[in-house]
Formats: C-alpha cells, sequence, structure tokens
C-alpha cells in the first residue's frame, strides 16, 4: 500500500493505492470489492470486475482530503466474501501516515483606516498581519470572519509554514 503525496498537508488530495494478489492455487477469482478505510472508516471500494487468476494482481486507488492527526490507511480485499479462499487472513493491510500537521495561525497586528474622523457610512478597511507559526502550510484562502451582516471579507494567501515573512492583507470592511 502507498500515497501520494508521501507527507501531505492538511487539505491535500491524497491518493491512496492498494496492490491486491491472488497468492491462492485454484485458477481464476470470480469478481471482488476492494475496501479502503481511513481510521476505520470507510471511504470507498473499487469493484474489481474481472477477478484475477493465479499469482496476478491488480492495483486500486481511492483519493481521500487529509486532515491533521496520525491516520491508519487499512485496505480489505474481497469485503463481500464473495470468493471462495484458501487463506481468509491474509485479505488485509494496514498502515500509519505519519503525524499530518495543521496550521497556526495568529494575528499578530490589526489596523484599520481611516484611523479618525470616521463618517457615518463611511467605508473602513481592517488589515491584519497573520503569521503561521507551525511547520504546516496554511492551504486555505479565505479567514475565517465572524461579524455582523455590514462587514464584507476579503480573501487572504496561503501563509507558509515557519517563515519570518507575515502576510498582511485587508480582512474586511465595514459601511
Amino acid at each position: 500500500m502507498a500515497w501520494v503525496p508521501l507527507q501531505p498537508l492538511d487539505g491535500e488530495t491524497v491518493t491512496i493505492t492498494a496492490r491486491v494478489t491472488n497468492q491462492g492455487d485454484r485458477g481464476e477469482s470470480p469478481a471482488f470489492h476492494v475496501r479502503v478505510r481511513v481510521d476505520g472508516v470507510s471511504i470507498g471500494q473499487i469493484f474489481v470486475q474481472a477477478g484475477l487468476v493465479v499469482g496476478q494482481d491488480r492495483q486500486v486507488a481511492l483519493n481521500w482530503v487529509a486532515t491533521p492527526d496520525i491516520h491508519r490507511i487499512t485496505a480489505v480485499a474481497d469485503v463481500n466474501g464473495a470468493v471462495r479462499e484458501s487463506d481468509e487472513s491474509n485479505n488485509e493491510l494496514a498502515s500509519d501516515i505519519d503525524e499530518i500537521l495543521a496550521p497556526d495561525l495568529t494575528i499578530v497586528a490589526l489596523e484599520w483606516h481611516p484611523t479618525s474622523s470616521i463618517s457615518h457610512g463611511e467605508i473602513v478597511s481592517f488589515t491584519a498581519t497573520i503569521h503561521n507559526a507551525s511547520t504546516a502550510a496554511e492551504r486555505w484562502k479565505s479567514p475565517t470572519t465572524r461579524a455582523s451582516d455590514s462587514v464584507t471579507p476579503a480573501r487572504t494567501p496561503a501563509v507558509s509554514a515557519t517563515s519570518d515573512d507575515d502576510t498582511q492583507n485587508t480582512v474586511g470592511t465595514i459601511r
């Protein structure tokens, strides 16, 4: 079993592949399903329609979106018991993906313009300086904005991991 990228980031699409081999001695297997689970939760299954002759293998793949944590990936062949086998104990393979880190974003400065003499109905722009203290890159493009309906949130660029460069962006305007 393998996955790409090998060290995924939070929010990244991961392709998980498993190789299924007919290790039996009784000819061709009937069609069967292979299920892939992440932390015990199924992310899908693939139908191997043609079955496999003795010694033949087939690679199957499914995509999953990475989330922070250490994850156990499990592939299970013949999940529905369609194949009569001499050894049912070798139908499952599990492996762990190393810890996927989440970004650790901190607002280190907040400014607004104009700073004084604000009139009713005037547009006030807020600019936040954001720092990522984690070794994980921040891939989400929009900050979390919690305010009244009069705030128009802006989009912010990604924040690089453990860089001395902070990201400044106008995070919203109030009218």
